[in-house]
């Protein structure tokens, strides 16, 4: 998990577009190990910008459909800096 979790990484810091972000997780089938990454997150206090992206999660198929919603609520640099950190132990 720890090779998929630094890739999910990579892609993150390499994408500048949203839509490249969405398309390289689906094509590296990562998809199920982000959504649960997202849906492990334990944030301080509920209701923020991470209990966004679990609800939009839970209703993705792929990522592609992802990273559409969350374009809408307008939120890709918020993700793409969560992503970024995201620590496993």
């Amino acid at each position: 998990m720890a090779n998929e979790l630094e890739t999910i990484r990579q892609i993150a810091k390499a994408s500048l577009m949203p839509d490249f972000f969405g398309a390289r997780i689906d094509e590296e089938g990562l998809w199920p190990l982000l959504r649960q990454l997202l849906a492990g997150i334990q944030p301080a206090a509920s209701g923020g910008t991470i209990d966004t992206f679990k609800r939009i999660a839970g209703g993705a198929a792929t990522a592609t459909d992802f990273i559409e919603k969350v374009k809408g609520a307008k939120l890709w640099p918020e993700l793409k800096e969560l992503v970024i950190r995201i620590q496993t132990t």
